[in-house]
């Protein structure tokens, strides 16, 4: 899956991070992080952040609760600091149309 935000987020270190970390959120399961990064310089592309996540055979993360973008201070992370979240996306705003 890959993920494009679309959104001009502020710059992580105004959330108190170093890194934005998107979050995969499933009822009942743990959330999947991937890491976000910015694809340009930020002069010419000041709010475009993209990340990808890979799946093995036959694993299923959809339907989902909804995709939430934190600052955090690094990467790997278990959790979601959810005192720096810069966006959320719920599945029916996400899914494809």
């Amino acid at each position: 899956m890959d993920t494009q935000v679309q959104q001009v987020p502020p710059p992580p270190s105004a959330l108190g991070g170093n890194v934005y970390v998107a979050w995969i959120r499933r009822p009942g399961l743990p959330a999947i992080p991937f890491q976000l990064l910015q694809t340009g310089p930020v002069v010419t592309e000041p709010g475009v952040w993209v990340g990808a996540i890979t799946f093995g055979p036959g694993e299923q993360f959809a339907p989902f609760q909804d995709i939430v973008v934190t600052a955090e201070i690094g990467f790997p992370v278990t959790a979601p600091n959810l005192n720096r979240i810069a966006l959320i996306g719920n599945f029916t705003q996400c899914r494809p149309q």
